[in-house]
């Protein structure tokens, strides 16, 4: 009898999920490039239920057909390259699935290219990092019906478990939509994290030290705010190497892998307003020039004084501030959806990030029930989430004007302030900037008092 699945790559993830695999009674085949990763594996982890191969046809050869088989390799021309190496061993209806980072578009590039030769193709976003892929991780799929009717119970029985038990795992549209579900749920990652970056910096400029800070977001981990996020948060503050802290040894320059950009890019290529998630990138870009900021500190003369910062008041904007991330990030899913014919239920999508990924937090609860409330419209319009922005919004603009005044930079904070009240503002002044282009391009505009599109010389 063959094997179940098999895995190849086994980097962390691979290799965890090959244990998470084996343990939940399915027998997996494993293959590595490089093979003393797969001895070092095979000591360490061999068992019955795993079988190592050194070579792709051996590989290939012990696994029950359809074959299905997942690629844990790292995003970009490598999983091509194997897909490449894998064609010569396999047969009609066999499965590919790439469970790596991969772009959306080459997820349905791939899927293209591989069903015009009978196989079939799956792009899984998985969240959870090492420990998610051994002990439960979120498990976004895109794929057609009948390949999930196959896959899926590897991946249910896997995956972590929602607020109601369920598996967090699910297939939320065809060819690319996994992919790009992760690839927002990054970008939606990067928001909070960066607003939970500024919150620490906020409290340190208040005179807390990271035993205080940590605290503060150790007792701010309740209710809907209570999240992962939050919850290492106040480990990583409490990290000392010697009689330091590790995070005071830290340099300040955050690196990003690609997702959080292509989530970036996904906002302005759909047209989706998505401040936030269009920032955060933006944000790390910045912590990169070191020197930079370092030069332009010492020329920049800043009044630099302790503030006084209302806890509540602080844990109240985090809260608002993170509404307004998920609300671009279901906005870009909604026209994502759309735009690709995913037929995307985002409801789905709120109850996979509910147990094992990074952002899993209980906000997806009120969020999850908006969505089946309504999924055609923004959260933000539905009304309990909107009152939890109105009951929160004055903290926010209370801590974005306390940073501003005392020059403490809080872009993340910042940005969603003005995507509320961009978002909640019933006129702009955008018919200015219309009228402008009209006279120095002669690009048109509408009016309010008469259908058409109208072109004034403005200068008769």
């Amino acid at each position: 009898m063959g094997s179940d699945i098999g895995i190849v790559g086994l980097g962390t993830m691979g290799a965890n999920l090959t244990l998470n695999l084996n343990s939940k009674g399915f027998r997996v085949s494993v293959y590595n490039r490089t093979g003393s990763v797969l001895n070092d594996f095979l000591n360490k982890h061999g068992k019955e239920g795993i079988e190592g191969s050194i070579s792709l046809s051996d590989f290939c050869s012990t696994l029950s057909q359809p074959r299905v088989i997942m690629l844990m390799v790292t995003a970009g021309s490598a999983v091509d390259a194997v897909i490449q190496s894998l064609l010569p061993y396999l047969s009609k209806d066999d499965i590919i699935v790439d469970g790596g980072n991969s772009h959306f578009k080459d997820t349905q590039r791939r899927y293209s290219v591989l069903k015009e030769k009978g196989i079939r193709f799956a792009g899984i976003g998985i969240s959870g990092g090492e420990e998610g892929a051994l002990k439960g991780p979120s498990i976004m799929a895109g794929c057609d019906q009948d390949v999930w009717d196959i896959i899926g119970n590897f991946f249910q029985k896997i995956a972590a478990k929602d607020f109601e038990g369920g598996p967090c795992a699910a297939r939320l549209g065809s060819n690319g939509a996994g992919h790009f579900v992760k690839t927002i749920h990054n970008g939606i990652e990067y928001v909070i994290l960066e607003l939970i970056a500024e919150a620490y910096m906020l409290l340190g400029s208040s005179g807390m030290n990271n035993e205080s800070i940590a605290d503060f977001f150790s007792k701010s981990n309740t209710g809907y705010l209570h999240s992962y996020l939050l919850e290492i948060a106040s480990k990583v503050l409490r990290k000392k190497e010697g009689d330091r802290y590790l995070v005071d040894l830290i340099l300040d320059s955050a690196e990003q892998k690609g997702t959080g950009l292509w989530a970036a890019q996904s906002s302005f290529e759909l047209g989706v307003p998505a401040y936030s998630i269009a920032l955060a990138p933006l944000v790390r870009l910045m912590s990169g020039l070191k020197d930079e900021r370092k030069k332009a500190s010492s020329k920049l003369e800043k009044q630099k004084s302790m503030i006084h910062i209302n806890r509540e008041v602080l844990t109240s904007a985090l809260l608002a501030s993170e509404i307004a991330a998920y609300s671009e990030g279901f906005s870009i899913l909604a026209t994502a959806s759309k735009t690709y014919d995913w037929a995307m239920d985002l409801s789905e999508v709120a109850r996979v990030w509910q147990g094992g990924c990074i952002i899993r937090s209980e906000l997806l609860r009120p969020i999850r029930d908006a969505l089946k409330r309504n999924p055609s419209r923004n959260i933000m319009l539905d009304d309990h989430i909107l009152s939890l922005v109105a009951l929160n919004l004055q903290s926010l603009k209370d801590t974005v004007s306390l940073a501003s005044l005392n020059s403490l930079p809080i872009p993340a904070f910042s940005t969603a302030l003005q995507y509320i009240e961009t978002y909640s503002s019933e006129r702009l002044p955008t018919n200015l900037i219309q009228a402008m282009r009209d006279y120095f391009g002669a690009h048109g505009y509408k009016r309010i008092d008469k259908d058409g599109h109208f072109h004034t010389d403005w200068e008769s």
